[in-house]
């Protein structure tokens, strides 16, 4: 039989609250959180919510009804409909650009679970492995865990199906999509040029369709061969410390070599083909996602694979995707960084009396969290030491005409707004328009 708790909203955002602490501060054991030894207690923790409560919370933890039949996807049937709803929170929040990113995830698991995967390059090297396309920036668009022989994408062409899968609402608007060896291959290649859709990445040797020539040929450091199909598809090889082998359907990338921004220690340029700066400068997408979520993370042992699984969706990947967004749109131009971000969502899930502890003294020294009225004022110092860019023109500029124009002639003033957020210097103009 199921078992069922009232729980108000309130209560949740308080259970997710003390997640996202004990991922801040770290304890050996969960109890101890509620420990009366100064050493390790958490006032804040101890005044949000008691420690049976938490583990009454924790225990019935459920993102799917028990009583309901499982229908697609049995193995994955208690996540299913959480990771549906997130996937398309995240498609419906963003539009994205040209460039576009494939790469796995690891969230760890050493239990015993059917469909547990084994990536030896991973720092989690044993765990559930989870499928992602990114933006070049980091923000996730579409996450699929892998089922195991069980799923829709296994067996034959593995690696084109789950591509095909991520790229599904992306495809026909010219995009390209950046990926490394395991996805690659000319078949691939072919079928995304009939969808509009560029490909640009590494290459395994050993695929069928790779041309002989190319990928037999010996070459000397800094060599570069190339051969074009008729459909477009090239696969290029070139000597760097290693042979390198990539394949691209960009029409911009041809077989010459081009100066990068790297030196040599003699001062030389280092040349490289295009679509190796292309690819190099793409692929941090997933990196960067993955390297945030592991920051802070409050996922624990635990007996219950997908209670794991969506923590790291919940509390990792959607708090890093709205980092991305809190970044990007922001309009202090200083980024925020991971922890930072955490104790500003902290400070409105546990917003009420057992959140003092959190929330900091205003600038001017008055107790509490009353906003101050929005004044102009003028930084202290000489102009050419306070003097910044307007965030709001340089805001406007950049979606007009690019970041390049928007650092050249966006204003700079001396003013700022003492009462918004972080102050963001403003000039007279933008913050009359605003307030």
């Amino acid at each position: 039989m199921a078992r069922w708790v009232d729980c108000t909203t309130e209560e949740i955002h308080k259970f997710f609250g003390v997640l996202m602490i004990m991922g801040i501060c770290p304890l050996p054991q969960r109890q101890m959180y509620w420990s009366n030894n100064p050493m390790y207690q958490n006032s804040v923790i101890k005044k949000t919510m008691s420690r049976d409560r938490f583990d009454c919370l924790l225990k019935c933890l459920h993102f799917q009804n028990n009583e309901e039949p499982a229908t697609e996807e049995p193995r994955l049937w208690k996540i299913k409909k959480l990771l549906n709803h997130l996937n398309a929170k995240f498609e419906s929040l963003v539009t994205p650009e040209e460039s576009l990113v494939i790469d796995e995830s690891m969230v760890p698991w050493r239990g015993r679970l059917i469909f547990k995967q084994y990536l030896p390059k991973k720092a989690h090297k044993y765990g559930v492995k989870i499928y992602k396309i990114c933006t070049t920036d980091g923000y996730t668009l579409k996450a699929k865990i892998y089922a195991g022989k069980s799923d829709v994408t296994a067996r034959e062409a593995h690696a084109d199906k789950i591509v095909m899968h991520l790229m599904e609402s992306f495809l026909n608007e010219g995009r390209t999509l950046f990926a490394d060896n395991f996805y690659n291959s000319t078949r691939l290649a072919n079928t995304l040029l009939e969808k509009k859709t560029y490909v640009c990445g590494t290459l395994r040797s050993d695929r069928k369709g790779n041309p002989k020539e190319v990928t037999s040929k010996k070459l000397a450091k800094g060599e570069v061969i190339c051969q074009e199909s008729s459909t477009g598809v090239k696969v290029l090889k070139w000597h760097d410390k290693r042979p390198v082998l990539m394949i691209t359907t960009r029409p911009e990338d041809v077989s010459t070599l081009v100066a990068s921004k790297k030196t040599t220690k003699k001062g030389e340029v280092v040349m490289k083909p295009s679509c190796v700066m292309a690819y190099n400068a793409a692929k941090k997408g997933v990196d960067f996602s993955d390297q945030m979520s592991s920051y802070y993370t409050p996922i624990r042992k635990t007996l219950i694979w997908y209670k794991k699984v969506a923590l790291d969706l919940l509390l990792g990947t959607c708090v890093v995707n709205a980092l991305v967004l809190h970044n990007k749109y922001s309009l202090n131009q200083k980024n925020c960084c991971m922890l930072t971000f955490r104790e500003k969502i902290l400070r409105n899930l546990l917003e009420g009396e057992n959140v003092g502890a959190l929330v900091q003294t205003p600038q001017d020294g008055r107790q509490g969290t009353k906003k101050l009225k929005h004044v102009l004022s003028k930084r202290e110092g000489t102009a050419r030491e306070t003097r910044k860019r307007c965030v709001s023109c340089y805001s406007k500029m950049k979606e007009e005409r690019g970041a390049k124009a928007a650092r050249t002639y966006a204003k700079r003033v001396s003013t700022y707004c003492k009462g918004c957020d972080e102050t963001p210097t403003m000039c007279l103009e933008c913050f009359n328009s605003k307030h």
